[in-house]
């Protein structure tokens, strides 16, 4: 039972130090954004990579703070349809779509840990002025994805005790 304490703390600990660096790109985006501004205000020349950063520190971001959303039930919901349900359908209706959740996250998961591989295995670079290696910026789907795998089945087995408590109720 406590290896499974530590595994969750590091698990919930993971999901924080992720969450501080969304953070942490958020600002850094300012910042970027500021530099870019001033060098084009006071020299006359934009910050030839700035653009680029930016936009792979958004993808970044979306799938740093996608787990600790998930977690939180701060996730895109079907608010309307759930505002509706009550009791039984609602917990089914959580279970599904844990349920379905879950196998995109796999399938996600898979195909994006295959296109890492693919990516290093042939050494392809973006044809951008950083010339960054592809599986670096592509690594973060695979990592996300596992954690969000690991949420989904969490949540499942939250609803399912939910489910099975209230059919003993009933």
């Amino acid at each position: 039972m406590e290896q499974k304490n530590i595994i969750s703390t590091i698990y919930t600990k993971l999901i924080i130090i992720m969450s501080a660096l969304a953070n942490i790109l958020i600002a850094g985006i300012s910042l970027l954004v500021l530099a870019e501004v001033i060098s084009l205000f006071f020299f006359g020349k934009p910050i030839r990579w700035a653009i680029e950063v930016t936009e792979y520190m958004l993808v970044f971001i979306t799938f740093l703070a996608a787990t600790k959303l998930l977690k939180e039930e701060r996730h895109i919901r079907f608010e309307l349809v759930i505002a509706k349900l009550k009791g039984k359908y609602l917990i089914t209706f959580e279970v599904l779509s844990s349920i379905i959740g879950l196998v995109v996250c796999v399938i996600i998961l898979y195909a994006s840990f295959h296109t890492v591989l693919d990516l290093y295995g042939r050494g392809i670079k973006t044809e951008t002025h950083l010339e960054i290696p592809r599986y670096l910026l592509i690594s973060i789907i695979p990592f996300s994805f596992f954690l969000l795998t690991i949420q989904y089945a969490l949540r499942l087995k939250t609803w399912l005790m939910e489910f099975k408590s209230k059919g003993a109720a009933s």
